[in-house]
């Protein structure tokens, strides 16, 4: 499931979400689109990660009720990743970039 589905039934169910203390997300693609809309709706990423399995990443988003401010960068990257990884980009990242 994408970035742009998961938002989709998140705002689709946007009344579920009000007693909601955090929600852990894993969007296969698309992930940009779904920081653009967490930043939108009040939420903030407060723990990310990517994780790669035979050969495949997968990104984890976890977010909580909050406000974040994300430049272009930040909502393609997100800024946190980057700062864990300081050395270089990872390499889901890093094809992300060409």
């Amino acid at each position: 499931m994408g970035g742009r589905l998961i938002s989709t039934i998140l705002k689709e169910g946007l009344d579920k979400l009000a007693n909601v203390e955090r929600l852990i997300l894993q969007p296969n693609n698309r992930e940009d689109e779904l920081r653009s809309w967490l930043q939108e709706h009040r939420f903030q990423i407060v723990a990310e990660s990517i994780l790669e399995e035979a050969g495949k990443f997968y990104e984890i988003i976890v977010v909580e009720a909050g406000e974040m401010k994300l430049s272009a960068t930040d909502t393609r990257f997100w800024s946190f990743l980057v700062q864990r990884s300081q050395s270089s980009l990872h390499p889901k990242m890093a094809k992300r970039s060409c």
